[in-house]
């Protein structure tokens, strides 16, 4: 049996776009925050109703089309967890 210390280790050239590339990771955990506390105004009832289409569309907007244009480039970058 041979001896895995002196076989040689395949790495992967590094794409200088990606290592160059900020992480999303804030980008997705802001939009995920600031659509939960303005539901959470919202409940608590520290902010009017009449405001409920503006939190609805931010909601939409922020909170979902930001996270998967940051979880997409998370995994440009490689990292499948963020």
């Amino acid at each position: 049996m041979a001896d895995t210390a002196e076989m040689p280790v395949e790495t992967k050239p590094v794409n200088p776009h990606v290592a160059t590339t900020c992480t999303a990771g804030p980008i997705g955990l802001t939009a995920f925050g600031i659509t939960t506390i303005l539901l959470n105004f919202l409940n608590a009832e520290l902010i009017g109703k009449d405001t409920i289409t503006l939190i609805i569309c931010y909601g939409m907007f922020h909170g979902g089309v930001i996270q998967i244009l940051a979880g997409m480039w998370e995994v440009y970058r490689g990292n499948i967890f963020g």
